[in-house]
């Protein structure tokens, strides 16, 4: 392969590379910056749910049973996380939208929960 360092080879790997991506990144929520691998024999239960986003926004889910355990700085004060997701209000509902194993959308922190410390983001 004597050309194989040649510009339009070159390019025609670039092309590749850059398809590859765009392909590979097809399914993927915008919201998502990093892929983590979790532990081997975790997987994800629908039952972890704490948020969802839709768009920009978060939304609380009730099921999470530590979230008085955090104490948040808003505009308003400090405040729980239960008091911010009553602000926040219930949102348009999870269905078909990401699902995260904790209180802030992926964002952390981690709650007490070893099921978040185990599956950090997105459970969906």
């Amino acid at each position: 392969m004597e050309n194989s360092g040649s510009p339009s080879m070159v390019r025609l790997l670039a092309i590749n590379v850059i398809l590859f991506l765009v392909n590979a990144q097809e399914n993927v929520h915008p919201d998502v910056i990093a892929v983590v691998e979790v532990k081997v024999g975790v997987s994800p239960r629908p039952r972890w749910a704490s948020s969802y986003s839709e768009g920009d926004s978060c939304y609380c889910l009730p099921s999470d049973s530590n979230m008085d355990n955090f104490v948040v700085e808003t505009t308003r004060g400090w405040m729980t996380t239960t008091e911010v997701c009553d602000l926040v209000g219930p949102g348009p509902g999870r269905r078909g939208r990401p699902v995260y194993n904790d209180i802030q959308c992926g964002n952390g922190p981690a709650s007490t929960e070893k099921n978040e410390l185990l599956c950090p983001g997105r459970i969906d």
